[in-house]
Formats: C-alpha cells, structure tokens, sequence
C-alpha cells in the first residue's frame, strides 16, 4: 500500500462515515447533549506504518482538512520526547482496537494536574494501564506481526523525569505499509458501525453533555496533542487554530480573526520582491474593537529555554527574535496610509496601537521571569506567550478552573 493510496482512502471513508452521522444523527437523538465532530486528519509516514489522526470538535462536520508529516518511527511519533530505545509492549496478533484506555507510566497524577491545568483521567475516564517496568521511556512499541492499531478516545500520557506530556487521541489508524489496501479498507469500515442506538458506539466523535464542559477539555487536550506532535510546522498549528478558533478567540479576547490573509503592499515597502504581507492572525480585540497581529513558531521542545545569557545580558534565542521583527514589519505596514486604508476598505480591518503577540515554546522551555528580562528590549506592545499557556487561557475563559 503507498502513502497517497492510504491518505486517499482513508479520507474518504472516514468523510463518509461522518457526513452521514452529522446529517441523519445529529439533530435526531432523544438524550441531552451535544455530538463534536473531526475538522482536520494528520497523516504521517514512518519508517514501517502509516498513520492517521482526527483532530478537532465542531458542531457540523464540514469535510476533513488534510496534512501530511513525516515521522522517523512510530514509536516517536508517541513518546514525543524524542529519539529513545523501543519498550514495552509487542504483540504477534494482526489486529487491536483501544477504545476509552489511559496509558501511562506509574506516575504522580497531581503533577499532570499541575502541567495541563485539569485532572486529564476524569475527562477521558475508562480503564488505565500502568507500565511499571521502567519510569519513562516509550509507554509501548508496535511489534512486526501487528499489521494494524486503531485508538478511539485514549490518552498517552508521557514522562521523561520531571516533565509530563499528554496525547489525547480523538481516533487514530495505524497501517502496516505492507498491508493490502483492500485489508485496511475493511478493517477501517468494520469500525464504523451504522446505525447505531448509543452514541458510546460512535468512533472519531466526542459526545457531550449540556451540563458540563467535556467539549472544552477535549479540544484543549487535542490542542495539546497537536502542539506536541514531534516537529510539528508552525502552518499544521495555524490550520488547526482556524478550524477551531474557539481557542485563539477566548484565550486571546478576539471577536474575530482573520487567517493568513494577504494584506498588500501600497506605501512604505523598501523591497520591491515582498508584495504583501500575510500574518498567521489578525485578531479584532474585545477590549478596543481594533485588531491586533499574532504570530505562530514552534513550541522547540529541542530547546531547553527560548532565552540565553545572564541577568544582565539576558535575551531571546534566534526564533523568538525572528518572530519579533515579523511582527515589527507587519506593524510597520499599517503605520502607512495607504496600505491602512487598504485593509479598511478590503477587509474592515483597523488597526491602531496594536498588540503583537508572539506564541512561541512550552511549559518546559518559557521561564517567565527570564523572558521578562530579555523583553527589556522590546517594545511594551510585545507579548510572548507560550503554547501550553495559551491553552490555559483558552481553559480559564471556558470553564472554572
């Protein structure tokens, strides 16, 4: 089976299956509550498997919005802390179906409180299973006879010393690329299961109650996920913040916001080869109905801190500075005119001492009084906030915490 053959199909069961319940189901259950749908599939290669992922919680389904990554193992692609030696479990059946499992080592669930800002196991609940032969490392690997692995609502939670991180699986596929495609498509379909009487049979589908804010830590914790993904591209995070703006609008106090929209260049542009500019976010503020510019890097979790030197010549790593004269230009560009009255007419967009937030690094990597040494340089418009705080703002405006 090749790599686009598996995407190919893939996406097309799945957007079948789900338009099908989006449509017929949705609005004709008799028990409270709401049904969340998929808005984004990753699809990774890795040495030995393919590998599909859902993301997202939205109301309608609206069609699967495709990526593609590339990973060195599968195993990797778990653990998220990096290259390490391969652990736990090997199976010699052709087949497994995780539903509603918890992964993890024998861990201090307290401090995963701390890390992600909620008790992940309630949210998830179902069975756990505790590895106990080693404190971190790969939770488990995926042994040569196993042609296929599915995950529907599980959580891997990882640690590595002192440092936790989640993967909150929505639904997940795991092809052998020696499977036969007429093998997967098989195995694919016998998991969908239609009609069905309980929305606990529903796969890729997260099923809520009116009382309560699941929807919310569940999106958070696939937010998490994707951020967390191994060299996951500032563009993979972008599409999944526009497909589910909930997060960037409550963590961040925007009405609304506009994507990677090209603004050009009519004033003011020194070079003649940049046309336009194309900020991953503007962002219409709450507070002063004007729009702010937001910008997207990686979380570098290959980076022990986005900041370098002592106290006295404390300042940014190279990625935090070029995000920081990112946003200085795209300021620089409404300070004309002409290019102002462009966005106004064109896009309603008005822009007036805005705000320039930069989302860079993790929990890990953001000593917050370290970065409020280096921004002794930068101007008091700046924030740098990191990814897992954005995410603990999105939580905080959502739920009581």
């Amino acid at each position: 089976m090749e790599f686009d053959d598996f995407c190919n199909t893939h996406q097309r069961v799945w957007t079948s299956y789900l338009d099908i319940v989006s449509k017929f189901l949705a609005g004709r259950r008799d028990d409270p509550g709401k049904l969340f749908f998929p808005n984004l599939v990753l699809y990774t290669e890795t040495n030995d498997h393919y590998i599909a992922e859902l993301f997202g919680c939205a109301l309608r389904f609206a069609g699967l919005k495709r990526m593609i990554h590339k990973e060195s193992s599968t195993s990797r692609y778990f653990h998220q802390f990096g290259e390490t030696s391969e652990n736990v479990a090997s199976s010699k059946i052709d087949y497994c179906d995780f539903r509603g499992m918890i992964f993890s080592h024998d861990i201090d669930i307290e401090k995963v409180k701390t890390r992600f800002g909620f008790n992940p196991c309630k949210i998830h609940g179902g069975a756990r299973l505790v590895i106990t032969e080693s404190k971190d490392g790969p939770i488990f690997s995926l042994g040569k006879d196993l042609h296929s692995v599915s995950f529907n609502n599980c959580l891997v939670i990882n640690n590595y010393e002192q440092f936790y991180r989640m993967k909150s699986i929505l639904h997940l596929s795991i092809a052998i690329k020696s499977l036969d495609l007429k093998d997967f498509v098989q195995q694919e379909q016998n998991k969908l299961c239609w009609p069905v009487d309980m929305t606990d049979k529903l796969v890729g589908i997260t099923a809520v109650r009116n009382d309560d804010h699941v929807e919310a830590y569940k999106l958070s914790s696939q937010f998490t996920n994707m951020f967390m993904v191994s060299d996951i591209l500032e563009p993979q995070i972008g599409k999944f913040l526009h497909k589910n703006p909930d997060i960037i609008q409550k963590a961040l106090r925007c009405s609304d916001l506009l994507y990677e929209t090209r603004f050009r260049w009519f004033e003011g542009n020194p070079n003649p080869s940049e046309t336009y500019i194309q900020p991953d976010f503007i962002l219409k503020s709450c507070e002063t109905n004007y729009w702010d510019i937001c910008d997207l890097k990686k979380p570098l979790f290959n980076r022990r801190k986005i900041t370098k030197g002592e106290h006295s010549r404390r300042r940014f790593i190279d990625d935090v500075n070029e995000g920081i004269a990112q946003l200085a230009n795209y300021e620089q560009y409404f300070s004309f005119s002409a290019n102002a009255n462009y966005a106004r007419e064109r896009y309603s967009v008005e822009v007036k001492s805005p705000k320039l937030i930069l989302i860079i690094g993790n929990f890990d990597n953001y000593e917050l009084e370290e970065v409020k040494e280096a921004s002794r340089s930068i101007n008091e418009n700046f924030s740098i906030i990191d990814y897992d705080s954005l995410n603990i703002l999105y939580l905080a405006a959502t739920v009581s915490l």
